[in-house]
This record gives C-alpha cells, structure tokens and sequence, in this order.
C-alpha cells in the first residue's frame, strides 16, 4: 500500500476498509438497493440535523468545513453521498470524531452526545481532587 509504512499500516489499513465499505454504499445506491439508500439517507439526514442544531445555514456550514456549498447541496438532494474526508470535516466542524457521527447517524447517539458533552464541561472544572474521587468512584459503580 502506497504511503503506509509499519507504524501506521494498521490505520491505514482502517481507512482502506472505510473506504471500501463507503465505495459499496455507492455502488449499492447506484444499483438502487433499499438498504443502501436507507443508510445514505440517514447519513445525509444526521449532516443535515447537526447543521441546524449548530446553527449553521448550508452556506456557513460549507465555508467552515472549507467545502463548495455546491457539495452540501448535491449531498442534501440525495443526489451524493459524502466522501470519508468530507465527513472528517464536517466532523470537525460539528466538533465531533467520526465515530461518533456514525452513533448518532445510527440514532444511538444523540442524546448521549449532548451528555457526554455536559458532563466533560463539568468534569473539567472540577478541582483535580474531586477529579479523582468521581473516576474512583465510577470505577466502583457495577456496569
């Protein structure tokens, strides 16, 4: 693989699978398979709910994710599927890694995410004692 040495041809490894599920997702949708459109669809429509949560017209979301608004628009449509380093940037822009992007995508995700936000905000203002006594603490909780 070009540009992969040892050190990081795992994740590089990870990108070209990535990549090769989202080339199927095309493919998929090319040949008009429901379960494709569906999951292109919930992926559009996840871009499309974080942009306005974030109050972001098309336009700003475009320019802040160094995107041609024409991009978002074919993509919105329906008409495209976004790219995996499109969905990086926009990631980026909804200040989010892209795992996380796919839980919420999968509806898993939201709510949590609005939490897991909150509760890092207050758990980095806490003092580093407090810190230490709520990890101990949940590390005794059962999961």
């Amino acid at each position: 693989m070009q540009g992969c040495n040892s050190a990081r041809m795992q994740r590089c490894k990870d990108w070209e699978n990535t990549d090769t599920v989202l080339i199927g997702l095309r493919k998929a949708m090319k040949n008009k398979d429901d379960a494709a459109r569906r999951a292109i669809e919930q992926i559009t429509n996840t871009i499309d709910s974080l942009r306005v949560s974030s109050g972001l017209s098309i336009s700003a979301l475009a320019k802040e994710a160094d995107l041609s608004e024409n991009t978002l628009k074919y993509i919105f449509k329906k008409e495209g599927f976004p790219s995996l380093p499109v969905l990086i940037r926009l990631c980026g822009v909804f200040e989010i890694p892209l795992w996380r992007f796919f839980l919420i995508a999968d509806g898993k995700g939201r709510y949590e995410h609005q939490k897991f936000n909150e509760m890092i905000e207050l758990f980095e203002n806490l003092d580093p004692v407090y810190r230490d006594l709520l990890l101990y603490i949940a590390g005794k909780l059962p999961r």
